[in-house]
């Protein structure tokens, strides 16, 4: 069935938004020293997401873009800190990429090509297991050491397939199995990776790990993300679902603040709710810094441009 968000007191890894779970000790092999480095404790549920203290615990799974950093450009701090401190009024600047992941491709334009001019991935079960496996690592894990099997894994996948195009499959997975997985440890460790990481790859997976838990932390951390082209589709599947009161209004928010291919998935997912939503899609839904005929078609049905013509308005 369809993969619900959790909202549960329930034993074996029910997520509380009530009662956040007991801090665990973090660490990786595959970071770099600093103040959060080795054996440094991160906070549970969201509490790490105040922008302090963000600098050192670096996890460097490969960039699926394919493309190395080049060797002079070291992350200089966590992709979520770097986004956060060149964010104001809720945009970035013109131009803005993440210096040490940009390769080839601008940002969101390899996930753009995958979602619009490649067939979806035919069920595997070989797949679905290896997904499973890095879930259950991710669950069961008492420090980050463990982001080294993770990474092993999603690596190997990511050879295949990149994690926008496992995004539902992961999400599945993690509903179909919630019963074996402790889901409180599962969320922690998203978060750890998303807060923390500086490759495109913790933060992708890690967005896509916490977003079917329904507690209130990740729809914050959704709009932060989102402002970044590379980061507003995962932020888009989220905000969409329905179940945050302010979702939709915050999704129509960063449509209009982003440009690139952050703007065709906003519009993808937005919700025409109001005559506001409606008279933007019409008139600058389409209008992005790609291609507009990506957005075109969904722009017009959604405005409801046809009623629109057939009343003379």
């Amino acid at each position: 069935g369809e993969a619900r968000p959790f909202e549960s007191d329930g034993a074996n890894g029910g997520v509380s938004s009530q009662a956040p779970p007991e801090k665990k000790a973090i660490q990786s092999s595959r970071a770099v020293t600093g103040e959060n480095g080795p054996g440094a404790e991160i906070p549970a549920q969201g509490d790490n997401l105040q922008g302090d203290d963000l600098q050192g615990e670096d996890l460097q799974g490969d960039d699926p873009s394919g493309e190395e950093p080049a060797a002079s450009l070291q992350p200089e701090c966590s992709i979520y800190e770097y986004i956060k401190a060149h964010t104001e009024d809720g945009r970035l600047p013109e131009g803005f990429n993440i210096p040490w992941v940009q390769g080839m491709w601008a940002p969101g334009a390899q996930d753009g090509v995958y979602l619009y001019h490649m067939v979806p991935l035919q069920p595997d079960p070989a797949r679905e297991q290896k997904i499973l496996e890095a879930l259950t690592i991710m669950s069961e894990a008492e420090s980050t050491d463990a982001a080294d099997a993770v990474f092993d894994i999603f690596e190997e996948l990511e050879e295949k397939a990149s994690i926008v195009r496992l995004y539902d499959e992961i999400i599945q997975v993690i509903a179909d199995y919630q019963a074996n997985l402790n889901l409180v440890n599962l969320l922690n460790f998203g978060d750890w990776l998303i807060c923390y990481g500086v490759s495109l790859l913790s933060v992708k997976l890690g967005l896509t790990v916490i977003s079917p838990f329904n507690v209130p932390f990740v729809e914050e951390v959704m709009t932060e993300f989102g402002v970044y082209d590379e980061f507003t589709y995962y932020a888009a599947r989220v905000l969409s679902q329905g179940n945050w009161k302010t979702g939709n209004e915050e999704l129509f928010a960063l449509a209009k603040n982003v440009r690139g291919w952050g703007r065709i998935h906003a519009v993808e997912y937005l919700q025409p709710e109001t005559q506001e939503i409606r008279d933007w899609l019409l008139y600058e839904g389409a209008n992005n810094d790609i291609v507009s005929q990506y957005s075109a078609d969904v722009c017009l049905q959604k405005a409801w441009a046809e009623s629109r013509l057939d009343s003379g308005l």
